[in-house]
């Protein structure tokens, strides 16, 4: 486990950091009951990751970057805070990186710290400001902790196809960033699809939903992207307490609520379990897999010896979306503020298992 030594250049102030700001005394969260609220701006903070006490997010600033009126124009930073809630520690913003005639806008998600907390991956978007149909290009970024502004090093540009197809789909996007070591990574990699629908005036909204193709491994070393064996097709993954894989399968129109137990070396599968619904997101908690089911209306936990499954929250405010492993008996949930049309702003949770 990580400890917060790691972490010290991160929640270091220097003058010369333009994503840099005044140290904050560390509040703590507002309660200590379970589960509890971690964000509380009206902007989004989504993909969450946790390493040791560390929780890492995107965050969109302000109101009006987070908002879910305006389907364009937002830009996201990278956030640091406690695991168990209180202040945010740093901001990792890509607009005071940029000169100031950049016309882009460009949101960072989906941040991972290494094994040894000594590189930060992450997916760097870039669009226009004046269209909502699709970002303009996308890299997954490699930087070194103690360099945080220095953008220019490691950028793979994440390019899957699956074969077999006359017209197939084209993978761009890196999520679910895990670490295999220091130097090699583990995602889903994703295709971006976005809808868009006209009212009968001048109203447009746009819809964005992400379509993972497979489970690919990137070696930092060579920048080979490799499949991992038996990964065509995988839209949820979590590690496995025997240093295998759990999976969930889907494909463009469905996801299966079937759990897989897959060894990444060979690619050969054998049941788990079954969730009471398709599966939008897979973790391990306590050796045992955790899922959102029910298109995000409920968490549920699966025993891995009956394949039995059992639930472990609902009720939210809108959609769960994501889930991030937090420890012994806990884990990070991104649930949406609302329930509306085409989503709203997420927010942060933090739940336990009972």
């Amino acid at each position: 486990m990580l400890t917060i030594a790691c972490f010290i250049p991160l929640a270091a102030c220097g003058h010369g950091e333009p994503f840099a700001s005044p140290d904050a005394i560390n509040l703590g969260p507002f309660t200590t009951a379970i589960p509890h609220r971690l964000t509380f701006d009206p902007g989004s903070n989504r993909t969450p990751s946790v390493a040791g006490t560390l929780l890492l997010f995107s965050h969109a600033s302000d109101a009006e970057k987070g908002s879910y009126i305006g389907a364009h124009g937002r830009e996201e930073c990278i956030a640091f805070m406690p695991v168990l809630g209180g202040t945010m520690s740093r901001t990792f913003c890509p607009d005071r990186l940029l000169p100031a005639n950049d016309t882009l806008v460009d949101t960072w998600f989906e941040p991972s710290l290494s094994p040894d907390g000594k590189r930060l991956a992450y997916m760097w978007q870039r669009a226009y400001r004046v269209s909502a149909i699709a970002y303009l290009d996308a890299y997954l970024v490699v930087n070194d902790t103690a360099h945080l502004t220095d953008t220019t090093g490691i950028r793979h540009e994440v390019i899957w196809v699956p074969a077999g197809y006359q017209n197939p789909p084209r993978a761009g996007v890196a999520m679910h960033i895990t670490w295999l070591d220091n130097d090699r990574l583990r995602f889903l990699a994703t295709r971006e699809h976005i809808s868009k629908v006209k009212g009968g005036g001048a109203e447009r909204v746009t819809d964005t939903t992400w379509d993972a193709l497979a489970l690919v491994d990137l070696d930092l070393r060579t920048n080979v992207l490799s499949t991992v064996p038996g990964g065509e097709g995988i839209v949820a993954y979590a590690p496995a307490p025997d240093g295998g894989l759990w999976i969930v399968r889907g494909d463009s129109v469905s996801t299966t609520s079937a759990v897989l137990h897959l060894e990444p070396l060979t690619g050969v599968t054998q049941p788990v379990g079954q969730f009471s619904s398709g599966v939008l997101d897979l973790i391990n908690v306590d050796g045992a897999p955790v899922a959102i089911t029910q298109a995000g209306a409920a968490i549920e936990r699966l025993d891995p010896a009956t394949g039995v499954a059992s639930l472990v929250a609902g009720g939210f405010s809108g959609p769960a979306r994501r889930l991030a492993a937090a420890g012994p008996g806990r884990f990070v949930a991104e649930i949406e503020q609302d329930s509306v049309l085409f989503g709203a702003p997420p927010a942060l949770w933090l739940f336990a298992v009972p």
